[in-house]
């Protein structure tokens, strides 16, 4: 297990850091949540005691319809919840940067 310090700050470009994130890194067991014909393959932490994991495993494996596992079964976003917009004045005429 490792601990990564990342200075972060939604002003980064800025040179302003004003948060410190602490990322923990584990290391990871993969396991197969699907079928042996249908592999739902995920990672889970290999530090869990054996209870945990099988809690982990069987939860996984209730929802796996719930991820996408491959390309097709991701749509493209709802229109009704990512549109992006831009806030434009009427009376100014639109002009391209260069």
């Amino acid at each position: 297990m490792g601990v990564w310090t990342v200075p972060f700050s939604p002003y980064h470009n800025r040179g302003c850091h004003k948060y410190t994130v602490n990322i923990t890194v584990d290391e990871l067991k993969e396991v197969n949540v699907g079928t042996s014909d249908e592999l739902r393959i995920t990672y889970i932490c290999s530090l869990l005691t054996t209870e945990e994991e099988a809690e982990y495993v069987a939860f996984l494996k209730e929802f796996k319809d719930v991820f996408a596992w491959t390309y097709k079964e991701m749509p493209g976003p709802d229109p009704k919840v990512v549109v992006h917009h831009l806030a434009m004045k009427e009376s100014i005429k639109p002009s391209k940067q260069a």
